[in-house]
C-alpha cells in the first residue's frame, strides 16, 4: 500500500500550454483578416477572384496555390489534347496574375536511361513553356528544368504509377 502512495504520490508537476507561451504583445504578429483566411482555406480559388494580388506576393498563400500538373503519353514531349484544357485554365490564371517567376519541371517515368530522360524532361517542360507563351505568359518569367525520372511521386511498377510520373509540374517562386 505505501508502494501505491509513493508511486502516485510523487507525480511530477505538469507544465501547462499557456505557461509556456510567451504573451509578450511587442512579439506577437498580427495577421490581416484576408490573410488569415486564406491561410486557413486548405485549397485557394485560383480562378483570381478570391486570391487578390496584395495576397499574391505572401510566400504562404503562393506556397498554397497550384497549378494542374500536365500529364505525357510514354516517351513523348507533345502536349495532348486532354491536357490543353488544363492548360488554358493554367495559362489564364498565369497571364493575369503577376508573379515574379514561374519554373516549369519536366519529370519522366522510371523507364529509360537518366540521360535520355533529362532530355525528355527538359522537352516536356519547354513544350508547356512554348504554350504559356503563345497564350501571352511572358516567357521571360518563366524558367524550365529538368529532373527527369530522379523524383518520380508514385514509386509502383505500373503503369497507373508510370502516368503520374510522366508530367510538367509548376513551381511558383
Amino acid at each position: 500500500m505505501m508502494l501505491i502512495l509513493g508511486v502516485f504520490g510523487c507525480a511530477k508537476h505538469m507544465s501547462t500550454a499557456s505557461q509556456s507561451i510567451d504573451s509578450n504583445p511587442k512579439q506577437a504578429r498580427e495577421i490581416p483578416p484576408a490573410t488569415e483566411s486564406a491561410l486557413m482555406t486548405k485549397n485557394p480559388v485560383v480562378s483570381g477572384k478570391s486570391v487578390d494580388q496584395g495576397m499574391m506576393n505572401s510566400k504562404n498563400v503562393r506556397a498554397r496555390i497550384s497549378l494542374k500538373d500536365i500529364y505525357f503519353d510514354f516517351d513523348r514531349s507533345v502536349i495532348g489534347p486532354e491536357m490543353k484544357e488544363d492548360l488554358n485554365n493554367d495559362s489564364t490564371f498565369l497571364t493575369t496574375k503577376k508573379w515574379d517567376k514561374v519554373r516549369i519541371e519536366g519529370y519522366c517515368d522510371e523507364r529509360g536511361t537518366n540521360e535520355y530522360n533529362l532530355v525528355l524532361g527538359n522537352k516536356r517542360a519547354y513544350a508547356v513553356k512554348s504554350f504559356l507563351v503563345a497564350e501571352g505568359a511572358d516567357g521571360k518569367w518563366i524558367s524550365t528544368i529538368s529532373y527527369g525520372k530522379e523524383r518520380p511521386i508514385c514509386h509502383e511498377h505500373d503503369e497507373n504509377c508510370y502516368k503520374l510520373n510522366r508530367r510538367a509540374h509548376f513551381k511558383m517562386q
